[in-house]
């Protein structure tokens, strides 16, 4: 909103009509930053300046000053108080004086008080012969009171290394922006109409543009190391571009129960037919997600009561892909890292198992056959400790998430910002 130097000196003109009243005041902060804006085009249209009244004021603010200005610290006969006392004969004296210095301004309105900053330059003789240069900022600080705008203060900076005069801080009334955030966590609802199955599923955005991972956990809810793990990635993770939707209590009646499936869905994980409708409207619901975010991966945490690797009638410890896309590539090696971390090769944790084809039924093989997309579900193995199931479950996540261009990172330190969805 930066104006040239007339348009400044009408500004400036417009706030010493009447006394200490400015114009009448908005109520939210965009509507007053916009009275603003338009008192000054009316005045600009109007010639304010050849207006004498418009030189008349009884307004007192206080004025401080902040810097050196050149030409003081050199001479013995010009003090501070001096210069005090010819600025204020300056601003508030002739606004003609002060169209030959301000450059250009920026207003911010923040609820009842509202400031001015404008960019300056210019010389000014003091005495004969003894000259000094005002260069910097200056800002208007002005206070809702009541119908008006009332001026409070008037703060100008040289913007030197000299620090500031004994007696003054150095304050910035004008808001610093709010940082743009690093992460944005967004939270929505499966089945809000239901006390026993009402579930969030979170969005969490990066600031950089990337792919989009879905992970779901607890769609079995006796399957413990999922959900715990799928919440772990909500709360400590962040990717580092692109997005990480994430339901991590799929189930969350039978989670409650801690039971495979609730009385009246007894296995959600048959519910997602390929070719058709899913069916009930918890697994309705769920697959609207999947089809609001179209994730370029996605994957499905559960776990099994063996190792498949000797007990071929559990699939614990695998990693089951639907064969699409680069999903057999990325499973394979998924499986080779999961083998090689020090819990199977020293710690007598059985090994991954690679297995083609979810069940019939479930989740995963429904985004896989009708959607396209890489999908696998991740199986850990009940007799392994249970902080080590979620580990592997967390590790495959950051496994796939490499894979895909996005590194998940600790969302310590980052700036984040909360919203619903």
């Amino acid at each position: 909103m930066g104006r040239k130097a007339s348009r400044f000196a009408i500004l400036l003109a417009i706030l010493v009509v009447g006394g200490c009243t400015w114009f009448p005041a908005a109520s939210d902060n965009s509507d007053a930053a916009a009275i603003i804006e338009s008192q000054i085009n009316a005045f600009l249209a109007a010639d304010a300046l050849k207006n004498p009244s418009l030189y008349l004021t009884t307004l007192a603010p206080e004025i401080s000053i902040h810097g050196q200005v050149s030409g003081i610290a050199s001479s013995g006969l010009i003090t501070r108080d001096d210069f005090i006392d010819e600025v204020e004969k300056t601003v508030w004296s002739s606004a003609e004086v002060i169209a030959q210095f301000i450059d250009d301004y920026t207003i911010t309105v923040d609820g009842e008080k509202a400031f001015v900053a404008g960019k300056f330059y210019r010389e000014v003789e003091l005495l004969p012969g003894e000259t000094v240069t005002i260069q910097g900022t200056i800002l208007f600080e002005l206070q809702k009171r009541q119908d008006t705008w009332v001026i409070t203060g008037i703060t100008l900076d040289t913007g030197s290394s000299g620090g500031n005069p004994p007696g003054h801080s150095d304050p910035d009334p004008i808001p610093e922006p709010e940082p743009e955030p690093d992460l944005v966590i967004e939270v929505g609802w499966i089945r809000p109409d239901s006390s026993n199955f009402r579930t969030p599923y979170y969005v969490l955005t990066s600031s950089k543009p990337g792919p989009t991972l879905m992970v779901v956990g607890g769609v079995h809810g006796n399957e413990i190391a999922g959900y715990q793990a799928a919440e772990r990635l909500v709360n400590e993770f962040a990717p580092d571009r692109g997005r990480l939707v994430v339901i991590p209590r799929a189930n969350a009646h039978a989670i409650a129960l801690n039971k495979r499936g609730a009385p009246d869905i007894p296995d959600l994980n048959r519910r997602f037919p390929v070719g058709s409708s899913p069916i009930g409207k918890t697994a309705n619901e769920i697959w609207n997600v999947v089809l609001e975010y179209k994730p370029d991966w996605f994957l499905d945490l559960h776990e099994g009561y063996d190792f498949h690797i000797v007990n071929k009638n559990s699939v614990g410890q695998s990693v089951i892909v639907y064969p699409t896309g680069n999903s057999t590539s990325v499973a394979r090696a998924l499986v080779n890292y999961l083998n090689s971390m020090p819990a199977i090769t020293r710690n007598g944790s059985k090994r991954f198992s690679y297995l083609q084809y979810p069940v019939s039924g479930s989740l995963a093989r429904k985004v896989g056959a009708d959607l396209g997309i890489p999908s696998a579900i991740i199986e850990t193995a009940w007799p392994d400790p249970l902080a080590r199931r979620v580990g592997f479950h967390i590790y495959a996540v950051r496994f796939v998430a490499e894979r895909m261009g996005m590194n998940l990172i600790s969302q310590e330190g980052l700036v984040i910002e909360r919203r619903a969805i």
